[in-house]
């Protein structure tokens, strides 16, 4: 008989790909996975289905809807059980709340989830995207082992005034718990030992080798600039790239793909139509994340300019930069502390600017622009650093988290 094991996720299968690359890899090892996430944003549902469509046969899948559309009732209750958590919460004070009522304030469809994680009657429970109270609860109303994916640093990511301090609550009372421990970078490795005193596997947001090679398109004096994210907004680097672009003075273009917020792009549009005129913004809706390899490589440049106004962001190595080597791109990063190991070791295929030092990345918008040689051996070593270190396949990765849970399991 196969050993049974439930991958969970507070988050949509599209949001959190992490613990998809880790379902489909502990199927491939022969395990028996059930993958339990949720359902609530109407255009991740569309990417659902796309990455369900590849893996039907691969593994099985339920789901915790509470969507306001689909499953209102739901949708309304947890939002007031989540209240009243929290509420109780604030009189008692985290340190007093159990793990339940902190959960509940922590993941909205906490009892739900758990249930879910329960009925597939798992030998071990591996929990990630924010999943830790259920994974914890679960597993210890089945008495089986678990294990946690700390993607981020999740006391440092969360706003105090929403979470009221029970996610550093949650994470000193379950962490010890866990049979296994993964991290999304080696500085969150560290962050989470030195905070807690546990070991953490470093795991990082690496994907897949592309079966196709990135090619070399012909230069035509456009260089061509590329970020994606969930929610084009403030704070994820956009203002900064397109001060650069008209700093340097060069004809490009910039491609950005998400979910928009608000009037935000008519705000980017405007900005771009003021201090960079020669730069086209072009805007894109959100895509699966199996496509999006393949939707940078008609670029030159990806853009990973993060904003490190907490310490989850300083200490994360974005999955942006990581899908963008694999296309063959050059990327332009800020130099954090969980993006400088890539920079350093993509040579010539990064350019790693200092915090809030617009002038280095418009100077490096100009050096590209302006010598296309310069750009083709840029693109050359991001994508030589990727197939040789930077993807899911290589032992460091894919081949750590499988001996991990081996080794949790036994």
């Amino acid at each position: 008989m196969k050993t049974r094991i439930c991958v969970v996720t507070a988050g949509h299968l599209a949001t959190t790909p992490r613990m998809v690359k880790a379902a489909d890899a502990l199927a491939d090892e022969g395990y028996d996975v059930t993958v339990v996430s949720t359902q609530f944003i109407e255009w991740a549902d569309n990417a659902d289905r796309s990455i369900l469509a590849s893996r039907w046969s691969r593994w099985r899948r339920s789901t915790v809807d509470y969507r306001k559309r689909g499953a209102l009732p739901r949708y309304a209750w947890s939002a007031l059980r989540m209240r009243a958590a929290r509420q109780i919460v604030r009189a008692l004070g985290a340190k007093r709340a159990g793990v339940g009522t902190a959960g509940r304030v922590r993941e909205r469809v906490f009892p739900e989830l758990v249930s879910a994680v329960i009925a597939t009657r798992p030998t071990m429970i591996y929990g990630g995207g924010s999943a830790l109270a259920s994974t914890a609860m679960a597993a210890r109303r089945t008495g089986v082992r678990f294990a946690l994916d700390l993607e981020d640093f999740h006391s440092a990511q969360d706003a105090s005034d929403i979470y009221v301090g029970v996610t550093e609550e949650i994470e000193r009372r379950i962490l010890p718990d866990a049979a296994m421990l993964t991290g999304g970078s080696r500085p969150i490795a560290e962050a989470y030992r030195a905070a807690y005193g546990v070991d953490v596997v470093p795991i990082n947001n690496v994907f897949p080798l592309p079966q196709t090679e990135p090619t070399l398109r012909d230069w035509d004096g456009t260089l061509r600039l590329y970020w994606f994210g969930q929610t084009i907004g403030p704070g994820r680097g956009l203002e900064e790239t397109i001060d650069a672009a008209g700093s340097a003075g060069i004809r490009c273009e910039l491609a950005v793909r998400g979910n928009t917020s608000g009037d935000y792009v008519k705000s980017l549009l405007a900005l771009a139509a003021e201090r960079a005129p020669a730069l086209t913004l072009t805007v894109h809706g959100p895509a699966a994340p199996d496509d999006m390899v393949d939707l940078c490589r008609v670029h030159d440049v990806g853009i990973a300019i993060e904003n490190p106004a907490r310490l989850n962001q300083d200490l994360a190595l974005s999955n942006k930069s990581l899908t963008y080597i694999l296309a063959g791109l050059a990327v332009a990063m800020n130099d954090t502390i969980g993006q400088r190991e890539l920079a350093l070791d993509l040579g010539e295929g990064a350019l790693l600017c200092p915090r809030g030092d617009s002038d280095s990345l418009a100077r490096g918008f100009r050096q590209w622009s302006e010598n296309p040689e310069r750009l083709a051996r840029a693109k050359a070593a991001a994508w030589e650093g990727a197939s040789r270190r930077w993807h899911w396949e290589h032992a460091e990765e894919r081949g750590k988290l499988l001996a991990a849970i081996a080794g949790a399991l036994q």
